[in-house]
């Protein structure tokens, strides 16, 4: 999965440039499209993570799990 990331992120910088450059002709854009490419993908790959861990450990997410060895919540 980190890999998977790291190639997505890498391609998302890539295209950010080609985008400021060619499009809109301008390198001050870049930083603009690398931060929101950067932000989407980060937000796909934490839900990815938080879809794959409910599917493989589902008590991770049941409620009893947040509590405390006596039961009580913290």
């Amino acid at each position: 999965m980190e890999v998977r990331h790291l190639v997505m992120q890498i391609l998302a910088f890539m295209w950010s440039g080609v985008f400021s450059i060619y499009i809109v002709n301008s390198l001050g854009v870049f930083k603009y499209t690398a931060i929101a490419h950067a932000l989407l993908i980060a937000a796909i790959f934490v839900t990815a993570f938080v879809f794959q861990t409910a599917k493989n450990k589902p008590e991770v997410f049941d409620h009893k799990f947040f509590r405390g060895k006596d039961g009580e919540h913290d």
